[in-house]
């Protein structure tokens, strides 16, 4: 039905932001008013407009801020909102475990709010409220971690965070996410929608996945207390670690604060000519480091200056390999020993790395080599008594028996073969 003396109608056939808040046409659609004309008092964001079937003049007006009427063909409108009747658009709403009195929501442009036990709605924060999401495993309404999303773009996208009730108000949220540079494991520049999504997982508390375009990026976002990640380049070569989300990306050592459980994916790139030998610390291997933050987690790659000789267990470099030569120079290093305390008395005939600091270089750029049970550490109680095992000859389960460190990664049928692999003939 057109309405007597005006006709309503989109501006641009919805192909891009609406120019009007609310518009009317008095010449069949020719022309249409302008916001000051028609759209004093309203709030922005239409969602409705009716025409009352016998009183074409009276028109209601739907948005995010409530609903409006006018009784003038929209020249002047009066908002319906008061102390009986109160209408905000939620984006979405999260009802606390136990109590169901216990809720927060986000309204869009009316950001997030909370409704309290007591039955009382309280201004939480402030923007564009979007989804919220409460812990799932809360056993009281008092200690209780709450997240909601806000406006995103591609360096702005994340959401609020508090772990109490008492902080479930403006300013008193922590931002996790991209706001600039990558952060808490949300990369920047990826398409994201106008309120990016935030989905609720298990665990405890619970995972919740904030997404945006990327299908390559494997981070999962745990709402949490805080961790951090440290990654140390040792060696004697040259490049540097990056993190999958951008918060890592770094030389020579480098930090970054992200939720406890959160997991990260790290790649290390050498470069000129050096070699990337492997992590220790909380990942192991020469590929990917899958990590999961758990309080402060630290991770070293190690790059070497040039690609290390395959005789990896001939320590001083006299093609022989000996427990009581290279087994002995390993330990003492592993013990700490420096300087003259490394190889006084423990050189091999003929050795050729015999002094410093050459032979702590090589040490440091081959250890990673020597975590033989996978688990990010090099110990002299179990990688090293199994590598001098293997150099006293020993095989099969006798190199394992009794050895294996805690963590550890390798299967026990492989240990075998990986040690031979660093002692070839």
């Amino acid at each position: 039905m057109v309405p007597s003396g005006g006709l309503f109608r989109t501006t641009n056939a919805l192909s891009a932001m609406p120019i009007l808040v609310f518009g009317r046409s008095l010449d069949a659609g020719v022309t249409v008013t302008a916001n000051a004309g028609t759209a004093a008092g309203l709030h922005a964001d239409t969602h409705a407009i009716a025409v009352a079937p016998l009183l074409p003049s009276t028109i209601y007006f739907g948005s995010d801020g409530g609903i409006y009427k006018s009784t003038d063909r929209g020249t002047t409108w009066t908002p319906l909102n008061n102390s009986t009747f109160r209408a905000t658009q939620f984006m979405s709403i999260a009802v606390h475990p136990i109590d169901p009195n216990f809720a927060i929501g986000g309204t869009q442009d009316n950001g997030t709010n909370f409704f309290e036990p007591a039955g009382t709605w309280r201004h939480a924060d402030f923007g564009d409220g979007g989804y919220a999401v409460i812990d799932q495993s809360a056993v009281n309404n008092t200690n209780v971690k709450m997240c909601h999303t806000y406006f995103s773009n591609a360096n702005l996208q994340g959401y609020g965070f508090v772990s109490s009730t008492a902080s479930a108000s403006e300013g008193n949220r922590t931002f996790c996410g991209c706001n600039g540079s990558a952060g808490n494991g949300i990369p920047c520049g990826e398409a994201v929608l106008f309120c990016a999504p935030l989905e609720q997982g298990s665990g405890t508390p619970n995972t919740i996945y904030s997404g945006n375009d990327s299908f390559t990026n494997p981070t999962t976002i745990v709402a949490g207390t805080t961790g951090s990640l440290a990654e140390t380049k040792v060696g004697s070569g040259s490049g540097g670690v990056t993190s999958q989300d951008g918060g890592i990306s770094c030389g020579a050592t480098c930090t970054a604060s992200y939720v406890n459980s959160s997991k990260l994916v790290l790649t290390a790139t050498a470069v000129g000519g050096s070699v990337f030998t492997g992590w220790s610390g909380a990942c192991s291997g020469i590929g990917s480091c899958a990590v999961t933050i758990n309080g402060a987690t630290k991770v070293n790659a190690t790059l070497t200056l040039a690609p290390l000789i395959t005789r990896i267990l001939d320590i001083d470099a006299n093609a022989l390999y000996r427990p009581e030569s290279d087994g002995v120079i390993i330990l003492r290093y592993l013990f700490g020993c420096t300087e003259s305390a490394l190889t006084a008395n423990a050189l091999g005939a003929r050795a050729t790395c015999t002094g410093e600091p050459q032979t702590t270089t090589y040490l440091i750029d081959i250890l990673p080599l020597l975590d033989a049970d996978g688990n990010g550490r090099v110990q002299a109680s179990s990688d090293e008594l199994m590598i001098v095992r293997k150099l006293l000859g020993l095989t099969g389960t006798t190199i394992t028996h009794g050895a294996m460190g805690v963590g550890a990664t390798r299967p026990p049928v492989d240990f075998d073969a990986y040690i031979q692999a660093l002692k070839p003939p």
